[in-house]
């Protein structure tokens, strides 16, 4: 009788369905600078935080939002926004760390998220952007401008540092 390897929880996801053990076909990018030398994938370095806004039926209202803490270090790469109907919204995000709290400042420069007429977008170009947030960081989501919009939900793409 042949003993199969232990896997690691992520190895197990990383086999596309009916590979063979130790094929790592799914995601082909590893990090190795990890202190046992293992290879992790680099796609399960991303993560999305995700913000939900809810107007209770009416549309929602502008200003400054609730607070979400982040207790991990990353790096945004995208956004993307969904709306439950046809509209227009604006959101600024806004940092700080625990020790600065409530004092927070935006970190999207001029590229502020947006949908415009539509009920959905979203960005890779965070040109001017403040990305990196640090363990125990809190985000602000302040809406700008809105009509129509009742509900959404704001993504941000990050990649784990």
């Amino acid at each position: 009788m042949s003993m199969r390897p232990l896997e690691k929880p992520w190895q197990q996801l990383m086999r596309s369905p009916g590979a063979p053990l130790g094929e790592r076909d799914m995601f082909p990018e590893t990090r190795k600078d990890l202190p046992d030398g293992e290879d992790v994938p680099d796609a399960l370095n991303f993560i999305t935080i995700n913000y939900v806004m809810d107007g209770g039926g009416a549309t929602l209202t502008v200003g400054k939002k609730k607070y979400l803490r982040v207790d991990f270090a990353c790096i945004i790469r995208e956004w993307a926004i969904f709306t439950d109907v046809v509209g227009s919204i604006q959101i600024d995000i806004n940092r700080s760390t625990y020790a600065d709290f409530p004092t927070t400042t935006s970190i999207t420069a001029a590229a502020i998220p947006s949908v415009t007429a539509a009920r959905k977008n979203r960005s890779t170009a965070l040109t001017g952007w403040t990305p990196v947030i640090y363990p125990g960081d809190v985000l602000e989501f302040e809406v700008d401008s809105v009509t129509t919009v009742t509900g959404c939900t704001i993504a941000l793409k990050a990649r784990r540092l």
